[in-house]
């Protein structure tokens, strides 16, 4: 189960995660080569993935909707709440992408907009009124349900248009559809694989000010937020249910263990097993 190109990643990443080091990416390897079924949740990390194991299938993620209320909760009428979550906290490069265009925002339309930044807090944001920085949440399903509660309006989800950020799932998708927020995405295939733009959010080039136009937009067609915010979660409900991701993880547990009962599979196993500790002796 890999969500991430942990094979080749950015400086940023490895300096952040030891996940990322040469001795890990051995590993990481080691044990793809070994798998009897590799899941992935992006063609081009399927095609990473695969000269090293056949057996590599891509799935898409899921959305917990019991963690979702019941009725959504009320936004706040007097300004638009801007949000952005990422898991990455002492550096996020990917901020970088629109930092200058929501800065622009802040001014342009100050005390009519709010913007929310969970995880990561730019030091350019750090005391501007208007900006409420949120300390990350490592408990994923109480993060979600604070989130949700959060009645934001709209979403930020900057992406790279580079290998690593190409391996990425449409994970910021998923989670402001389920939470009816629209979303602004960076134009490449991660988001334009899922969104229509203008229906299902809105897909921005790396341009300056492309961000900027967005955000505008969105803010003055209350409308056209609407419609996204309602067609985003009404997509989301059709293609990310969790019954159906069990459903698929059941049916690969059963190929797995079905496998595994096969006399070259097993040869196989413990051969890589053996190699595995002849390189620790």
């Amino acid at each position: 189960e890999i969500d991430d190109d942990l094979f080749d990643p950015p400086d940023f990443y490895v300096g952040e995660s030891n996940q990322a080091t040469p001795e890990r990416r051995a590993q990481l390897e080691r044990y793809v080569r070994a798998a009897t079924l590799v899941r992935v949740y992006s063609d081009p990390l399927r095609e990473r993935v695969l000269p090293l194991n056949p057996r590599v299938v891509r799935v898409d993620g899921p959305i917990d909707w019991s963690l979702l209320p019941s009725v959504p909760p009320a936004r706040d009428p007097r300004r638009v709440r801007i949000v952005y979550a990422t898991g990455r906290i002492r550096e996020d490069p990917l901020a970088d992408i629109f930092l200058g265009d929501l800065q622009q925002t802040l001014r342009t339309y100050a005390g009519r907009v709010e913007f929310h930044c969970w995880g990561y807090h730019p030091r350019e944001l750090e005391g501007q009124h208007g900006v409420v920085l949120h300390d990350f949440q490592p408990d994923y399903d109480r993060f979600f349900r604070q989130f949700v509660a959060g009645g934001f309006d709209i979403g930020l989800a900057p992406l790279r248009d580079d290998a690593f950020h190409r391996s990425k799932s449409n994970n910021k998708f998923r989670e402001y559809a389920a939470a009816r927020i629209a979303g602004i995405y960076s134009n490449v295939e991660v988001y334009s694989a899922c969104v229509t733009d203008g229906r299902t959010g809105l897909l921005v080039s790396a341009e300056p000010g492309a961000w900027f136009r967005a955000l505008s937009r969105l803010i003055e067609d209350e409308a056209l937020r609407a419609r996204i915010q309602e067609q985003a979660f009404a997509y989301a409900r059709e293609h990310y249910g969790l019954e159906k991701t069990q459903e698929v993880w059941l049916e690969h547990l059963r190929e797995v263990i079905g496998a595994a009962r096969q006399p070259g599979v097993a040869r196989m196993r413990d051969a890589a097993a053996a190699a595995f500790a002849a390189e620790r002796i």
